[in-house]
C-alpha cells in the first residue's frame, strides 16, 4: 500500500480555479499522437479563471486536452529514395559537393543514395516543403541561382529548401512529384546523369512535362512503421537470421522485427529491421524468401481476416496469394486466398515495437515509476529492471487504458481520497482506469473515475484534484521499451568469436519514433539537425544516445508518417493504419 499523498511527505497543494484555455492548451502545434478530446470522453471540473501559475507550480486543469489513444512506433521522419525516368536512375552523392545520377542495375535495393524529408514551415495552409537530405553524407540538396544543383553540410539561405508537387503519374513503386526550389521557383530536372534545376511555366510544372529535361520525380519510401509479425495460431514470431533466412520463433527480439514501408497505392514493402537491403519477396510458385531488389514482387497488401478470424491477411499484389506457414514443410509460403476459409495458419498479428511496454518518467527525466516488492516507489537512476516496466493495457472505451506493472503483475489503481495502490485482478469499479492527456512537456495521467491526476512529490505518490496546483511533478513521460538487436554489420563488426556473448548485450539501435527531425534535433543531442528516427541499425553503432520520449515524440497511427500535416501531403491518409491497430480497422 502506498501512504496517502499527505502522509509522511505531503503533497504541497493549492487551490485555484484554472487559467483560461491559450494556444497551447489547445494543442495548435501538430499533434504527433492519435488523439480525442477529453470532451469526446470525460467531463472535467475546467471552468473558471486565474493568475497564471508560478514557476515552481504545474495547473492541472485544461480544455479539450488530448488524449493518447494509439501506441504504433513509426520511424520518423520519412527516409526515401530519389529516381526519375521510371525508376531507372537514383539520385546520390560523393561525400563532397557533387549531386548526381546512378543508373539502375536491376530492381536492386541498393540502388542510390537515402535520402530524409525533413517539413518545414511554408505558407500558410502549405505542407509541401522540405529539406532533402543525405542520410549518409548528412549534405544537404540544394539550388544554384543558375541552375546547378549541389550537396551542403550547412543551410545556404534557403537554397536547400524545396517544394514538392504531387503529380498523377504515381505507381506501386512509389508516388511521383515534382521538385521545386522555393527561393529559384525552379524545378529540380535531370538529363542524362546531370542533375539541375530549369525555369517551366505553371502549367508544365503541374504536370511534370518537358521536351528536354525529365522533371518528374519518384520518392520511394524506405522508413516505416517497425512491428512484430506473429502467427497467433502458434503464438510464434517471423524471424529473419543474419544470412537473410526466415523461420518462426518464440523470441521478441530485434531479429523478429519488420519494417512496414509505404509503397504507394495504399500497398506496403515489408523488410527486415536487421537488414536494411532485404525485403520480404513471393513468386507465382508459392515460395517466400527475401531479396534485395525493390521490385513488383515485393509488394504487399494487408488486410483485416475475414469470416471472424482474429488477425489479419497478407497478400502479395503480384501474384494475388496470401502469406501462409507450411507446418509439414516448416516454411514460410504462399497460397490461394482461398485458404483463408479455413486455414488459420493465413492468420497473422502485427503487434507495436515496443509492445506498449513503457519506463514512465517525471517531466525532468529524473525519476522513473517503479514497482517493487515493497510497493510503488520512484527511482532517481533508471537500471532498466522490470520493476520499472509499465504495459499500457487499452480497453473497449476509446482512450481509456489500464497500467500494468510487468514485475509485480497488478494493475495501478486510485481512489477518491488520493491513494494509488497495486492489485492482481482488474476491479469492477474502474479503479484501474486512466487516460493519458497530453501538455507541452508530457503527459497528465488522470484516473476516469475520480477525474484526479497522478502526481509525484518528494518520493510519494498519489492523486489530486484537477485543476490543484502542485509544487512536485504532474507531468509524465514515456520511454518505450525497445528490444535489442543484433544486425549482419554489428556481427562482423565484432567478430564471430565473440557473437554468442554480444547477442544479448548490444544495445537497441537508435530508431526513435516522432517528429524529432522535424523539430530539429538539438532536443536528441545529435549534431547535424538529422534525427535520431533516420539513424539505420547500421548507423547506430557506434551511436550512445538515450532518449526519454515526450507526447510530443511519440509515434502512432496516423502520427509521424500519417498525422503530421507534412506527411499526410506526401503519403495521403489511409484508414487501415497503423498495422499494430489492425483491431480498430
Amino acid at each position: 500500500m502506498v501512504p496517502r499523498p499527505d502522509a509522511n511527505k505531503p503533497l504541497r497543494l493549492e487551490h485555484h480555479h484554472p487559467p483560461p484555455p491559450t494556444e497551447d492548451d489547445h494543442g495548435t502545434v501538430t499533434s504527433t499522437i492519435k488523439h480525442q478530446t477529453s470532451s469526446d470522453l470525460l467531463e472535467g471540473p475546467c471552468d473558471g479563471h486565474t493568475d497564471t501559475p508560478t514557476n515552481n507550480t504545474s495547473m492541472e486543469c485544461i480544455l479539450q486536452p488530448r488524449i493518447l489513444t494509439d501506441f504504433s512506433y513509426v520511424e520518423q521522419p520519412v527516409r526515401c529514395l530519389l529516381s526519375c525516368k521510371n525508376q531507372q536512375y537514383y539520385v546520390t552523392g560523393n561525400g563532397r559537393n557533387a549531386v548526381f545520377l546512378k543508373k539502375a542495375n536491376g530492381e536492386s535495393s541498393q540502388l542510390g543514395d537515402e535520402f530524409v524529408l525533413l517539413p518545414q514551415e511554408g505558407d500558410e495552409g502549405t505542407h509541401n516543403r522540405f529539406l532533402i537530405k543525405n542520410a549518409k553524407t548528412q549534405m544537404y540538396l540544394c539550388s544554384g541561382k543558375e541552375g546547378g544543383v549541389y550537396a551542403s553540410r550547412t543551410k545556404c539561405e534557403g537554397m536547400e529548401q524545396w517544394t514538392m508537387t504531387e503529380c498523377e503519374n504515381s505507381n506501386a513503386g512509389g508516388s511521383s512529384y515534382v521538385i521545386s526550389s522555393v527561393v529559384s521557383g525552379r524545378v529540380l530536372a535531370c538529363s542524362g546523369l546531370t542533375i539541375q534545376t530549369i525555369a517551366m511555366d505553371m502549367e508544365d510544372t503541374k504536370s511534370g512535362t518537358s521536351s528536354k529535361y525529365a522533371t518528374v520525380w519518384n520518392v520511394s519510401l524506405t522508413s516505416g512503421e517497425l512491428c512484430f509479425l506473429s502467427l497467433p495460431i502458434l503464438d510464434q514470431r517471423v524471424r529473419c537470421n543474419m544470412a537473410g533466412k526466415l523461420s518462426l520463433s518464440d523470441n521478441y527480439l530485434g531479429w523478429e522485427v519488420w519494417r512496414l514501408s509505404e509503397a504507394g497505392g495504399g500497398h506496403v514493402r515489408i523488410s527486415p529491421w536487421a537488414h536494411s537491403e532485404l525485403y520480404l519477396s513471393s513468386d507465382a510458385d508459392g515460395n517466400v524468401c527475401t531479396t534485395e531488389t525493390r521490385g513488383s514482387s515485393e509488394v504487399w497488401d494487408v488486410f483485416k481476416a475475414p469470416n471472424g478470424l482474429d488477425g489479419v491477411i497478407i497478400r502479395s499484389v503480384e501474384h494475388g496469394l496470401v502469406l501462409r506457414y507450411d507446418k509439414v514443410g516448416d516454411r514460410l509460403c504462399t497460397g490461394s486466398g482461398k485458404m483463408v476459409m479455413m486455414d488459420e495458419f493465413c492468420v497473422w498479428d502485427f503487434d507495436s515495437l515496443h509492445r506498449r511496454t513503457y519506463y514512465m518518467t517525471t517531466s525532468d527525466n529524473k525519476r522513473y515509476l517503479e514497482a517493487n516488492k515493497r510497493g510503488l516507489a520512484m527511482r532517481g537512476l533508471p537500471n532498466r529492471f522490470q520493476s520499472e516496466e509499465w504495459k499500457i493495457e487499452t480497453t473497449n472505451r476509446t482512450g481509456v487504458i489500464r497500467l500494468f506493472s510487468n514485475a509485480r503483475e497488478q494493475y495501478l489503481i486510485s481512489d477518491a481520497e488520493g491513494k494509488v495502490d497495486l492489485v492482481e485482478q482488474s476491479p469492477s469499479d474502474g479503479s484501474d482506469q486512466w487516460i493519458m492527456e497530453e501538455r507541452e512537456n508530457g503527459f497528465v495521467v488522470k484516473s476516469v473515475t475520480t477525474q484526479r491526476v497522478l502526481v509525484m512529490d518528494q518520493g510519494s505518490i498519489g492523486t489530486v484534484p484537477s485543476g490543484t496546483m502542485v509544487h512536485g511533478n504532474t507531468r509524465w513521460k514515456l520511454e518505450p521499451k525497445l528490444p535489442r538487436q543484433i544486425n549482419k554489420e554489428k556481427l562482423q563488426a565484432v567478430g564471430g568469436a565473440v557473437a554468442i556473448g554480444v547477442l544479448g548485450t548490444v544495445a537497441t539501435p537508435f530508431l526513435i519514433g516522432g517528429v524529432v527531425g522535424a523539430l530539429g534535433v538539438a532536443q536528441v543531442g545529435i549534431a547535424g539537425n538529422i534525427a535520431i528516427g533516420s539513424i539505420r541499425a547500421v548507423e547506430a553503432v557506434n551511436t550512445v544516445t538515450r532518449v526519454t520520449l515526450s507526447s510530443s515524440q511519440l509515434v502512432i497511427s496516423k502520427s509521424s508518417l500519417w498525422s503530421t500535416e507534412s506527411s499526410k501531403y506526401l503519403l495521403g491518409e489511409n484508414q487501415n493504419r497503423p498495422f499494430c491497430a489492425w483491431r480498430d480497422w
